[in-house]
């Protein structure tokens, strides 16, 4: 019905909140930006061939809510190979697809081969961020740089689906159910995946293997690690002696808000959130860390 529509379809058109293009996209008509504002559409049954595209073009970028891609045969030959998906929303299905990265990642510094320098968001075949209730189900991936990025998402069902590497040789990048985007939403959790089927070539290049991963879990990062020099109560003091990357990072972004995981020594295995920190060295912790000993725990 068309006047539940509130999304159109338009060919390589530039989102209004960036300058990135697309094969196909979901553009508000208003103006507008959101996954509120692009509602209850679908795409259905066809074919997406891109041959020639400016570096981290997606097949299609889809934002918005309650929307269906199904049935579409997305095919990407050009040289500078990205996403086949692209997601932002909530409410959605992505079911029965085949896309296939045909090209390769030229697109960083070292240009004549796969570039493991190339975004590695941009790479992935399915790329998916911020975002909350979808399906992906029965979808063929054929990947050579990356299958996905589902990164900083909520309430994700991923099944029956066939994750293929056609790449013999060296893989630029691995695949993910990440937390790299956690500034712009700080979730990701309550997923099931579950009955897929993950490959790659037989009798390939050793450094395929050797390399990046079929499948991980990749957090956020960290500020660093340190032994503990002193501690009371809740309040520890780091020995960053020695630390210069450590220190760099605590003064470059503040730890409040993250966590401390004793992950040597006594007291391993505890963990706690930090409350404050002084600027420097110093640590006040939600919880306690028993046991801990000064020169052998460490943070």
């Amino acid at each position: 019905n068309a006047d539940r529509i509130s999304a159109f379809l338009s060919p390589v058109r530039p989102e209004p909140s960036s300058s990135q293009n697309a094969g196909i996209q979901s553009v508000c008509p208003n103006g507008s930006t959101g996954a509120a504002c692009a509602t209850r559409w679908k795409l259905r049954n066809f074919s997406v061939l891109i041959v020639d595209a400016a570096p981290m073009t997606p097949a299609i970028a889809s934002r918005g809510a309650f929307f269906t891609i199904e049935y579409l045969h997305i095919r990407m030959t050009q040289r500078n190979v990205s996403n086949g998906i692209q997601i932002e929303g909530r409410n959605f299905r992505i079911e029965n697809n085949t896309i296939s990265q045909e090209g390769m990642c030229l697109w960083g510094p070292n240009g004549g081969t796969h570039s493991a320098n190339t975004n590695f968001g941009a790479s992935t075949t399915l790329q998916m961020t911020g975002s909350s209730d979808g399906v992906f189900r029965r979808n063929t991936v054929l990947w050579k740089c990356s299958a996905m990025d589902l990164d900083t998402s909520d309430r994700m069902i991923f099944e029956d689906n066939v994750l293929l590497s056609t790449e013999p040789g060296v893989l630029p990048h691995g695949n993910s159910v990440s937390f790299y985007s956690w500034e712009k939403h700080p979730s990701a959790r309550f997923w099931s995946i579950s009955h897929n089927s993950m490959s790659r070539p037989a009798n390939n290049d050793p450094h395929n293997w050797a390399f990046h991963e079929t499948l991980t879990t990749d957090g956020p990062g960290g500020w660093g690690a340190a032994s503990v020099l002193s501690v009371s109560g809740t309040t520890v003091t780091l020995n960053l002696t020695g630390k210069s990357t450590t220190q760099k990072m605590l003064n470059s972004l503040s730890p409040v808000g993250g966590y401390v995981v004793v992950v040597n020594g006594s007291g391993m295995g505890q963990f706690s959130s930090i409350l404050k920190f002084n600027g420097v060295d110093e640590l006040v912790l939600e919880d306690e860390l028993v046991a801990l000993v000064p020169g052998n725990s460490i943070l």
